[in-house]
């Protein structure tokens, strides 16, 4: 008999979220967590921002710190679910606001953070910077988080980084969003050639998941979310590729060898 290949079963939970319905944010992503746990997955990755919005400054006064009320409702469905979740969140810390990433474990701990450190044009004043990526332990090997923009070609540095660290696994919770002009025509070329070569080049899985829906206040106003969330794997293998759509609503399960 041949040798029997082990899996991780991931879950891309590419949600719906609302500017500032943190409470209808939540209950979406609860519902995908507990949907996640029941397909028997081990973790399941949701969008960047995905409690108030992302580069939403309307709401930022509904942020919450590490550890908040937010992250503990989501610690709680990760023990009670027995599923690790990475999450983007809006974090308050201080008088300044952060665009994170959470890794919680299936006992409902956080176990790692990172804050985006390549912020886009428009929300460089809205966001404070990150200083620094790092990997963490989990039970299926070193991983790193980033998000969105993060990924891009010209940072693929950050990348690189936590791969020389260790990181078999690169998690990335993001905000894929178009213009109406460009709105139904071919997108992803831009983080697939990254991922590609970061996975190529170091054996790196990289997974980002993207929310849908319009964003609906600041420099960014009227942009759709548009999912077509993706997941590379085993040296340059697109494995997944979900929907495109500002409705795409979708929660894709992606098989992993470990």
């Amino acid at each position: 008999m041949g040798e029997r290949k082990l899996y991780m079963k991931i879950a891309m939970g590419q949600m719906p979220v609302f500017y500032g319905r943190i409470e209808d944010n939540m209950n979406k992503a609860v519902e995908m967590i507990a949907q996640a746990a029941k397909e028997g997955c081990q973790i399941i990755v949701l969008p960047e921002c995905m409690d108030i919005g992302w580069a939403n400054g309307r709401d930022l006064h509904l942020a919450e710190p590490l550890p908040g009320r937010i992250i503990d409702r989501l610690c709680h469905e990760a023990s009670n679910n027995h599923i690790w979740i990475v999450a983007g969140l809006t974090e308050k810390d201080r008088d300044k606001y952060y665009n994170t990433s959470v890794l919680i474990s299936d006992q409902g701990q956080i176990k790692g953070s990172h804050r985006k450190i390549n912020l886009v044009p428009g929300v460089e004043t809205m966001y404070t910077p990150g200083t620094k990526v790092e990997v963490f332990e989990t039970p299926w090997g070193k991983t790193g988080l980033t998000i969105c923009a993060d990924n891009l070609s010209e940072t693929l540095c950050f990348g690189e980084s936590l791969a020389k660290m260790g990181a078999k696994w690169i998690f990335s919770p993001s905000a894929w969003a178009v213009s109406d002009e460009r709105y139904g025509k071919p997108y992803g070329e831009e983080w697939l050639c990254p991922y590609t070569e970061l996975s190529k080049k170091y054996g790196v899985n990289v997974i980002g998941v993207s929310n849908t829906g319009m964003i609906e206040d600041g420099p960014w106003k009227g942009f759709l979310c548009i999912g077509n969330s993706i997941a590379v794997t085993e040296h340059g293998a697109v494995r997944k590729i979900l929907n495109y759509g500002e409705n795409a609503q979708e929660l894709g399960i992606v098989y992993v060898p470990v």
